[in-house]
């Protein structure tokens, strides 16, 4: 076997091995472990040695096709590229970020009816998250909009307050009086900015 067969067969066999793994494992214990999936990679170099040994063509199909990490991918792909586009700076028509740095907040709601929420807090030496995500569904209110998580058991507030906006986190109550001076505020909700495409700040519509 010469050493081009041999790293192809690699990667494929290292998928089905950890894959059966996991399945002995779900099945003994109950409990669900990750294969390690690597595609691509693997049929791709089968295919260079079945040009470079003048094999059938016929067989690269089925080299891709026999490929536990490849047929994974294929399957997840169109997932993927679909919770990308959601989100994505194409569908994007609104952009808010707070002013201030404790913590920092950036905010864009996206016309396929989804939300991303990115949180920032300056470190510190106690433990806990500095960066927090978050993916929903936004549905537009008399006065701004309802932010609700994929899991439905969250649900943030977005409120117009004159050229800005006025973010409250799920819990917060809803204290509409306008901002004193300081950047921002819990008590009042958090003070966002319209940012615009080109990274400059403009006003609220």
């Amino acid at each position: 076997m010469d050493m081009l067969l041999a790293v192809g067969l690699f990667f494929p066999v290292i998928s089905l091995l950890t894959l059966a793994l996991s399945w002995r494992g779900q099945r003994r214990t109950g409990k669900y472990s990750s294969a390690v999936l690597i595609p691509i990679i693997g049929p791709t170099i089968l295919s260079l040695w079945i040009e470079h040994r003048g094999i059938h063509r016929g067989w690269i199909p089925l080299v891709w096709l026999g490929d536990p990490g490849s047929l994974s991918l294929l399957i997840i792909l169109p997932r993927l590229l679909r919770e990308w586009w959601q989100i994505s700076s194409l569908t994007e028509f609104l952009r808010l970020a707070s002013d201030g740095d404790q913590p920092k907040i950036r905010l864009s709601l996206h016309r396929t009816s989804r939300y991303r929420l990115q949180v920032c807090w300056p470190p510190t030496s106690s433990p806990g998250p500095v960066t927090q995500s978050e993916v929903g569904f936004w549905s537009p209110t008399t006065d701004g909009y309802r932010l609700t998580t994929d899991g439905g058991d969250c649900a943030h507030t977005l409120l117009k307050s004159g050229d800005t906006w006025q973010f409250f986190r799920a819990g917060e109550p809803l204290v509409t009086a306008p901002f004193d001076g300081d950047r921002t505020l819990s008590s009042t909700g958090w003070k966002l900015l319209v940012v615009n495409a080109s990274g400059g700040r403009s006003q609220a519509e």
